[in-house]
């Protein structure tokens, strides 16, 4: 009696393990019935490992290792630390500039005595020539000078109106620099001995977005640089219990993203159900890891409001505090004439160029973005609201500019037609979007230069 139980016992384990077993089968067939084709093409074990290889690079906490590459500076905010190599940077840093599809022959390249990404030290040893290029703006001109740079001055070299001459690129453009930090930026090279043939500038997106964002949220002046550059530094006490539990919290979540994803990428090819399952495990911890490094800025930024007085949220019209896009219309409109005023009375050719950015959507999209940009472009902050206030008065204002004389390049629409990705982000862009804009703005530059130019 006891053997015969046993034996019934023995067949349902057995029957049960099958039945299991046959559930699995047809859940992995059926599963990947539905999948065929390009239904659930991120899913696919190609895709997932493209992005476990991407997540790799990603493992350290972003939040807070990007503040130590940049120190405070007294005109310009903060600078990066100077003599340091860019491979040196954390890779997760690099990994979100770079993409995947990016070179990187500028990976031993350091950063120079003052504080940019630039082989030449202030000043430079002009040689006989020399056409020398002095590129203004934020991370978006530094990183078309790294990436595109070559390009950019081969394109010029080629030109009759610069025969025979070598054109010298100089980057005085770093990430979060908006008006008035180009102006800070050119008097301080020009102060201490530079003498540039020309000046591109390249603004748009921090004008608009980091500088609305000092306006509202930071309640800090837009004329000072973005907040959470330079401001936290200044309480010297940055380590608070919220900000350390919002680091903790998102070294968790990052655990738990890449060891979902690492799964993921194990058993996919065996079972792509499973593989799904996980992929998407992995992208609710990516969800609350991206949540933590947002409430870690936010923590940085409330720091920084209690320790700033009357003298740090800077200078504010009564008027224009009123109205923060006025404000920082204002801002931009006088800090572009400054600088085209300056550069006409030392017989400097200048270029100002209006940047493209994903979130320029008023009155027309600058961009049918593709599946993977909209998945890199996500709203940030106040972001997206102060890029549809400004652009459209930003190219309003501009035909004033030309009117006045001043080379203006609108190329905020620049990929207005290209459905190809290009942003890495929500403003910056990967090898084919900076040689794209790097083409653009050479011909805008080659256009408006004279047929003899001034050469200092």
């Amino acid at each position: 009696m006891a053997k015969a139980k046993k034996r019934v016992f023995q067949k349902r384990i057995a029957l049960l393990f099958f039945s299991f077993l046959f559930g699995v089968v047809l859940f992995e067939f059926g599963f990947r019935l539905y999948a065929s084709g390009d239904r659930l093409s991120e899913y696919t074990p190609g895709a997932i490992r493209e992005r476990y290889a991407e997540a790799e690079a990603f493992e350290f906490r972003q939040a807070h290792k990007n503040l130590p590459d940049f120190i405070l500076h007294p005109y310009f905010g903060a600078i990066e630390r100077p003599r340091r190599a860019m491979r040196e940077r954390p890779p997760e840093v690099l990994a979100r500039q770079i993409g995947q599809d990016q070179r990187l022959p500028w990976a031993d390249l350091k950063v120079n005595n003052i504080g940019f990404s630039s082989p030449y030290d202030i000043p430079y040893a002009k040689k006989e020539n020399d056409y020398v290029v002095v590129m203004l703006g934020g991370s978006v001109a530094r990183w078309l000078v790294l990436h595109a740079g070559d390009q950019f001055k081969k394109e010029l070299e080629a030109s009759p109106k610069l025969a025979g001459k070598n054109v010298v690129i100089i980057n005085c453009a770093n990430e979060g620099y908006k008006q008035p930090q180009q102006l800070m930026v050119l008097a301080s090279v020009i102060s201490l001995g530079l003498e540039p043939d020309a000046i591109i500038n390249i603004d748009g997106f921090n004008e608009a977005a980091l500088a609305y964002e000092n306006a509202v949220k930071s309640r800090i002046s837009p004329q000072f640089p973005h907040a959470p550059n330079w401001a936290h530094n200044l309480s010297g006490n940055t380590w608070r219990p919220q900000t350390i539990a919002d680091v903790a919290r998102y070294d968790a979540a990052n655990k738990n993203y890449l060891l979902n994803l690492k799964r993921s990428r194990q058993v996919v090819r065996i079972s792509r159900g499973l593989g799904y399952f996980l992929a998407r495990r992995a992208e609710y911890w990516e969800r609350q890891r991206e949540e933590a490094k947002i409430d870690y800025f936010d923590h940085l930024e409330e720091v920084a409001r209690e320790t700033t007085d009357s003298v740090f949220v800077g200078p504010w019209d009564p008027a224009e505090k009123k109205d923060p896009v006025q404000a920082c219309l204002n801002l931009w409109t006088r800090g572009t004439k400054f600088l085209a005023t300056f550069a006409k009375g030392a017989g400097i050719h200048y270029l100002h160029v209006l940047q493209p950015t994903s979130k320029d959507t008023v009155p027309e999209v600058s961009k049918p973005l593709s599946e993977e940009e909209l998945l890199h472009t996500g709203s940030t902050h106040f972001w997206p609201t102060g890029i549809q206030a400004l652009y459209p008065r930003m190219r309003h204002r501009s035909r004033t500019f030309e009117a006045e004389g001043i080379n203006f390049a609108d190329l905020s629409m620049l990929f207005k037609d290209v459905t190809d990705t290009l942003y890495i982000d929500v403003c910056h862009y990967n090898q084919r979007g900076n040689e794209s804009f790097s083409h653009a703005i050479a011909e805008k530059f080659l256009e408006t230069l004279p047929a003899d130019p001034i050469v200092r």
